[in-house]
C-alpha cells in the first residue's frame, strides 16, 4: 500500500462529487450485461453451477486487477491515475443521493406528481405501486441502503485492497443484485453471490451503521438513540447486513421502518426497525444530509488508513 493510494482515492472521492455517472458505456453496467450473457452458458438449478458462474466473472476480474494495480505501481502519478478512475467508477453515493434528493423536493413542497414522475430516475421502475404514504419510507430503504453499497463498502475496500478490491466488491454486488434472489430459479444459482456479498459487505455495513449513530446529531437526530435501536434491531432482517443501517437511521430520526412489501425480494418477509413515528416528507432531506455526512467521513478515513499505512511501508 502506498501513499499514490490514498492519492488516488481522494481523487475519485473529488470526481464521484464532480462529474455525474456516465449515461452510456458504464462499465459497472458493462459488466452487468456480460454478467447476462455468461448465465446463459453457465445456468444450471444448483449451488455448484452457481460458484461456477461467479468464479467465470470474478477470477478474471481479480486478475485484471492485480495486473493493472503492478504496472500502475512503476510510476506514482500513473498508480494515482489508476486508483482515482476506479474509485470512480465504482462510487455512486453521490450520485444516487443528488437523485434522491431531486425526487425528495417535489414531494417536501407538496407535489406528490412531480416526485413519482422522477421516482424512475433512481429504481427503474414505476411508483405506481406505492401509495402516498409509502414513498418517503421508500426513498429512505434507498438512500440508507445505497449508503453501505454504492459509498463506504466501496471506500473500505479501496483502502485495504486497492483496485482489486474496488473491482472485486463492485462485481459482487452487482452479482447479488442480478441472482442472489430467494426464488425459485435463484434459490440455489445464487447462493453463491449471495454469501459473498454478505461477507463482503460485513463489516462495511456495521461501520457505516456506526458512523451514522455517531455524525446523526449534525442532521437534527439522536445519537443516543440510533445507537438503541441499531442494537436493538438491526437483527431482524433477513440480511445480517441491510438492517444495520436501518436500524440505526430508524433510531437517529425516531422513526419506525417497515419494508414495502413491493421493495423486498422474493422469499423475503417484511420488518419493522424502529418504534417512533412513520417517515414523512418532512424526514427525507435530513436522512439525505446525514447520508452525505457519513460519507465524507468515510472517504476521509479510507484517505487516512491507506496514507498512514503508506507511511509505514515505505
Amino acid at each position: 500500500m502506498t501513499l499514490a493510494r490514498a492519492g488516488g482515492i481522494a481523487v475519485g472521492i473529488f470526481l464521484d462529487h464532480l462529474l455525474e455517472e456516465p449515461a452510456r458505456f458504464h462499465p459497472v453496467a458493462g459488466f452487468g450485461r456480460i454478467a447476462t450473457r455468461v448465465e446463459r452458458s453457465t445456468y444450471g438449478d444448483s449451488r455448484a453451477r452457481g460458484v461456477l458462474h461467479t468464479a467465470v466473472l470474478l477470477v478474471p476480474l481479480a486478475a485484471a486487477g492485480v495486473l493493472t494495480e503492478r504496472l500502475s505501481r512503476r510510476h506514482p502519478l500513473a498508480e494515482v491515475v489508476a486508483v482515482g478512475l476506479t474509485t470512480w467508477i465504482v462510487l455512486c453515493g453521490s450520485a444516487t443521493r443528488s437523485i434522491t434528493r431531486e425526487i425528495s423536493e417535489p414531494l417536501v413542497r407538496g407535489d406528490v406528481a412531480g416526485s413519482r414522475e422522477l421516482f424512475p430516475k433512481l429504481f427503474y421502475r414505476s411508483s405506481d405501486v406505492l401509495t402516498d404514504e409509502e414513498l418517503p419510507t421508500v426513498l429512505i430503504f434507498g438512500v440508507t441502503e445505497s449508503l453501505c453499497d454504492a459509498e463506504v463498502a466501496p471506500l473500505l475496500w479501496a483502502a485495504a485492497a486497492g483496485i482489486p478490491g474496488l473491482l472485486l466488491y463492485r462485481a459482487i454486488n452487482v452479482l447479488d443484485n442480478k441472482i442472489g434472489y430467494r426464488s425459485t430459479r435463484y434459490r440455489r444459482f445464487g447462493w453463491a453471490a449471495a454469501r459473498l456479498d454478505d461477507v463482503a459487505n460485513l463489516l462495511p455495513a456495521r461501520l457505516a451503521a456506526g458512523l451514522t449513530a455517531l455524525c446523526a446529531g449534525t442532521a437534527g437526530g439522536s445519537s443516543g438513540a440510533a445507537l438503541r435501536v441499531w442494537w436493538r434491531d438491526a437483527g431482524r432482517d433477513s440480511s445480517p447486513n441491510s438492517g444495520q443501517l436501518f436500524g440505526s437511521f430508524a433510531g437517529a430520526f425516531r422513526l419506525r421502518l417497515t419494508k414495502p412489501a413491493v421493495g423486498l425480494k422474493p422469499g423475503t418477509s417484511a420488518v419493522t426497525f424502529g418504534a417512533g413515528v412513520r417517515p414523512g416528507p418532512e424526514h427525507l432531506l435530513p436522512v439525505i444530509r446525514l447520508s452525505g455526512v457519513v460519507g465524507g467521513v468515510a472517504g476521509a478515513l479510507a484517505v487516512a488508513a491507506s496514507a498512514l499505512r503508506g507511511r509505514r511501508t515505505r
